[in-house]
């Protein structure tokens, strides 16, 4: 991929980073929210966005009437950003706290997506990842919805990811207990009246 003219290298502690596309798709699959970030008319917005993706190609989608929608129809390059929180890492020594961490920064150009069985497998999509199924059974979309709906597509040009992983790094010796506290993303449980496909995401862990 093209990263000519965009700084996309990790620069503090580059040992964290990874530009393996298969690292890439695998972050895009396991999230269903992502930050938009772009400049119109010279200033900075940073929006948060659902999205679905085919492998690493991302899919927004929005109402026609948001700012978001002209910027991305001069098809400016946008960053996209995701993170995924593991941990919060507590060391003795207050400087050394950190947090376990998955995350990813993508550049690309959105292009509009205008036919319509596209725009509503882009809808399945977004609904097989964040409800299995639920698309089945839910009122699907008319054509005079599509229509009043934005859908781009972006392909990463570059991107970037960054990690960590562990204990921390407590060098002192003071006695201070020091460790990892896990932060677990699950589904809850959604009530008695909740269809069954719903009721079986309960306890299913998100980003594992």
């Amino acid at each position: 991929m093209n990263d000519e003219g965009i700084k996309n290298r990790v620069k503090r502690y580059p040992e964290r980073a990874s530009y393996n596309l298969e690292d890439l798709r695998s972050i895009l699959s396991r999230n269903f929210v992502c930050t938009v970030s772009f400049v119109d008319e010279g200033v900075p917005y940073a929006i948060p966005m659902m999205f679905a993706n085919r492998g690493e190609t991302i899919y927004l989608h929005g109402s026609m009437e948001s700012r978001i929608y002209s910027v991305m129809r001069s098809s400016q390059l946008i960053a996209i950003s995701l993170m995924e929180l593991n941990g919060i890492v507590l060391a003795s020594e207050i400087k050394n706290n950190s947090v376990n961490y998955v995350s990813a920064l993508i550049f690309g150009r959105p292009v509009e997506v205008e036919d319509i069985a596209e725009k509503l497998q882009t809808f399945r999509m977004l609904t097989a990842k964040i409800a299995p199924g639920r698309w089945e059974d839910s009122i699907k979309p008319s054509v005079d919805d599509l229509d009043g709906v934005f859908v781009f597509s972006v392909k990463p040009e570059t991107f970037s990811m960054k990690m960590r992983t562990g204990p921390p790094h407590d060098p002192s010796q003071s006695g201070i207990w020091s460790g990892v506290i896990p932060i677990l993303h699950s589904y809850g449980n959604a009530g008695e009246d909740a269809p069954e496909y719903i009721k079986s995401l309960y306890g299913k862990y998100l980003f594992r």
